[in-house]
């Protein structure tokens, strides 16, 4: 196990220089986000307009599938940022803070409604890997309870109808493991995502091979920045329809 975990860290250290740094993956994923929300929150309720084969409906597709590259990242940058973090616990509090502060937002931009319990953004879903991760790490704890550590979070996260639901936690749980193997992250992302039908995922993969360890510049309004693109979109898409 060492001897694997001393050659991924070789690996990465092959390619620093030429590789994508933290910061870098985290800036991929927001772009791919902001262009994914352009096709889930302002086009998608104009397809009931449009006929098929429409510009309209071939810009949604694409964005969707473009957009798919966003949360494998997002995951990984959790795994990451808990494995380099001094305070877990802060960690995780801001994070709650934020899927609260976001919530409304979601709801508005996704279904027009202020409140909606009926599905849960992204933030909670990350925020129950990341309790999980804390769980799993606590000392004199056998592999079962580790197990149902795992099968919890996902069951949580189904419960809340969170957004990547159950499999959304197996992949920060799952790169909590292999971060440090540059293939084997690259090609579980993907074998996970394929098996939910996400293909776009494949785009992410790659980025994730190219992680080459370095922390990079890592923008302090990260979490921020998803509500409020949130907001604004939400405006966009009420002055079109």
């Amino acid at each position: 196990m060492e001897g694997t975990i001393q050659n991924s860290i070789e690996e990465n250290r092959e390619i620093k220089k030429g590789g994508l740094n933290l910061g870098q993956l985290k800036w991929i994923a927001m772009a791919t986000m902001l262009i994914d929300h352009i096709g889930a929150i302002i086009l998608m309720p104009l397809l009931s307009k449009t006929p098929r084969g429409s510009a309209i409906r071939e810009i949604y597709t694409i964005t969707r599938v473009i957009g798919r590259t966003a949360f494998p990242i997002f995951c990984f940058a959790l795994a990451e940022g808990y494995n380099h973090t001094r305070n877990k616990y802060k960690y995780l509090i801001r994070l709650l803070i934020f899927a609260i502060i976001s919530e409304i937002p979601f709801d508005y931009a996704n279904s027009g409604k202020f409140f909606n319990w009926e599905y849960q953004n992204v933030l909670f879903t990350l925020s129950i890997g990341l309790i999980a991760m804390i769980l799993i790490d606590l000392p004199k704890k056998g592999v079962l309870i580790n197990l149902l550590i795992v099968y919890g979070a996902m069951a949580l996260a189904q419960y809340m109808y969170t957004d990547y639901g159950p499999w959304g936690v197996a992949n920060i749980l799952l790169f909590k493991y292999i971060r440090l193997d540059r293939t084997g992250r690259a090609l579980a992302n993907s074998a996970i995502n394929i098996y939910q039908g996400n293909f776009g995922t494949n785009f992410s993969s790659i980025a994730l091979y190219y992680y080459n360890g370095d922390k990079g510049y890592n923008p302090k309004w990260f979490y921020l920045f998803y509500p409020v693109h949130q907001i604004i979109y939400a405006l966009i898409r009420d002055a079109l329809i």
